[in-house]
């Protein structure tokens, strides 16, 4: 008679790293991300805040519709590299090559989340390339672009114009990332540089054991995410590194790239500490209180007290609030651990999590106290 067993989890090896140009690029691209997502750092919101239209509309492009290009999918950068020196890399990537990484990413799209192209007409590289109305139809779908979206519908143009002058593509890229560098983020590295650093230094003292990478994430972050991330995406990562980002606030950022997987976590220090910092004590607390100073947070708290679990559109509708708002409450709400989240058939649902209520009080007094 058969024996059965069972395939024992995947485990990785985990390490802690300051890694400059990761943690700079996951900055700047933060500017993309203010209108859905609430509660990052002071500094990516005054940024965006003096960034020109034009400016915001280069962040778009080089961030979200020339990602690989702008990451290196090609040529990955080492934890030791400055920004700078990073910048210059892109002398030797050729337009051919910068093409093919953008067509290559928008291709390979359908695998990793079928459910979400399964009632969508196959393409081609070719179709994408040499027929408009189908690249607009697939990056439309891509970025979930409402009917008369016009600000969407331009990008999508200029993302087209782009692939058909490749020779444009690198020093977009080149350029956009050198003024944000000069004019910007290089003054906040060096400021932002020792905190980061205590992170880095305080985990590597408490150190992680063997552990899958769903449990890693769950014991550096908090944050569970079992069900987050495309199985195909991480099946083969054997090494995290997980890198504390100055301006992340309570969210993180899971980059899986071939056998590694890069986790980007607001800074902080680990429960269990030896390290004792008042800044990265502060910049938690700050974290952790600024989900709170906001009427519809409180709001949807004090409903989650009423009711042992609700979902999204029954928050919605008690609260008379539209959908992206009340999303992009709850999404602060979540990444900071007022609510727990769970996925109940199609819906998303919330309840009250008081641990974290009172570790929060409790937070705040240890810090007054000292």
């Amino acid at each position: 008679m058969d024996q059965p067993y069972i395939l024992a989890p995947h485990v990785v090896t985990v390490q802690f790293e300051v890694f400059p140009v990761l943690n700079i690029l996951q900055s700047m691209r933060q500017i993309n991300d203010l209108d859905r997502l609430s509660g990052m750092g002071d500094w990516i919101t005054q940024l965006a805040a003096a960034l020109s239209p034009e400016m915001k509309a280069d962040n778009t492009q080089v961030f979200d519709f020339l990602f690989p290009v702008t990451y290196r999918m090609d040529r990955a950068p080492e934890p030791a590299m400055t920004f700078p020196e990073y910048i210059q890399r892109f002398d030797d990537l050729t337009p051919q090559a910068a093409q093919s990484q953008v067509i290559d990413m928008i291709m390979q799209m359908p695998q990793h989340v079928p459910d979400f192209w399964r009632d969508q007409p196959p393409f081609t590289a070719e179709m994408l390339m040499n027929d408009w109305e189908t690249f607009q139809r697939v990056l439309n779908h891509m970025m979930e672009c409402e009917e008369g979206d016009t600000q969407g519908a331009a990008e999508v143009q200029r993302l087209y114009e782009l692939l058909h002058a490749p020779e444009t593509i690198t020093p977009l890229v080149k350029a956009h990332l050198t003024r944000l560098w000069e004019a910007h983020a290089a003054a906040e590295w060096s400021r932002v540089l020792p905190m980061v650093q205590e992170s880095v230094t305080a985990y590597r003292q408490v150190g992680i054991g063997e552990m899958t990478l769903i449990e890693a994430i769950r014991a550096v972050t908090g944050r569970d995410f079992a069900g987050k991330i495309e199985n195909e995406k991480v099946k083969g990562v054997t090494r995290a590194v997980f890198i504390p980002n100055a301006h992340l606030g309570p969210y993180v950022s899971v980059f899986p790239r071939e056998q590694m997987g890069y986790v980007l976590f607001g800074a902080r220090l680990p429960r269990d500490s030896r390290i004792q910092s008042p800044e990265l004590s502060r910049s938690e607390l700050l974290v952790r209180l600024n989900a709170l100073a906001d009427d519809v947070r409180l709001r949807i708290l004090e409903l989650l007290t009423q009711h042992d679990e609700l979902c999204a559109q029954e928050i919605i509708e008690r609260l008379n609030l539209s959908q992206s708002s009340v999303s992009r409450h709850l999404s602060q709400l979540s990444a900071t651990g007022y609510v727990i989240e769970r996925r109940r058939e199609v819906s998303k649902c919330y309840s009250l999590n008081p641990d974290r209520v009172r570790d929060t009080a409790r937070a705040l007094t240890t810090f007054l106290r000292r």
